[in-house]
């Protein structure tokens, strides 16, 4: 904990929790209800972060009797950037990609179009081997050119099976399933 550091109370969690500019969780003191006991004080403590193996890193937050598992950028981007958390179509996005590091400054807003075109450019995820969704034929890895794309759709039109096309062209079937779909090559 740095002294520099701002705190500031989480959206949807006011009474219970804060998070830092650092990235970090805290709960805030509170008085308590219980039911055998009546009321006890509970100080502040800072919470444990977790990490799935996707490397981001997730706490369990408690309010009201109810946990819940929340992304920790989330919670940070939703504090300091005004990102609502039940908005699934927005993102908490990382500026260094690198997704432990959940400083306010490290993070802003995205949709997730633009989350998706940011990973296809920088090579992340499942998007390792494409440097882009459009051109796939400028990829230097492409057995496949846009006269060959369009010889499978007419292909695929005249209910050829897509093995024995994939066969013909050298390719994994996978590749044309996705020609199919419109999922590659869907700019001609």
């Amino acid at each position: 904990m740095n002294k520099n550091d701002s705190w500031k109370e989480i959206p949807w969690y006011e009474w219970f929790y804060i998070a830092s500019t650092a990235g970090e969780i805290r709960s805030v003191d509170r008085f308590i209800k219980h039911w055998q006991w009546g009321k006890s004080f509970k100080q502040w403590k800072i919470l444990i972060l977790n990490k799935r193996p996707t490397w981001y890193l997730y706490v369990d937050l408690l309010k009201e009797w109810q946990k819940r598992s929340c992304w920790v950028h989330r919670l940070i981007c939703s504090t300091f950037h005004w990102l609502d958390i039940n908005n699934t179509k927005l993102y908490a996005c990382h500026k260094n990609d690198i997704r432990d590091d959940n400083r306010s400054k490290n993070l802003f807003i995205w949709t997730a179009q633009d989350n998706t075109n940011d990973c296809i450019m920088k090579w992340r995820d499942k998007y390792k081997n494409t440097t882009s969704l459009k051109k796939w034929e400028k990829h230097k890895l492409s057995i496949l050119k846009d006269n060959d794309v369009l010889e499978i759709r007419e292909l695929l039109s005249q209910w050829i099976p897509q093995k024995e096309i994939a066969k013909r062209f050298n390719v994994d079937a996978s590749n044309i399933s996705k020609i199919k779909n419109w999922k590659r090559w869907s700019h001609i």
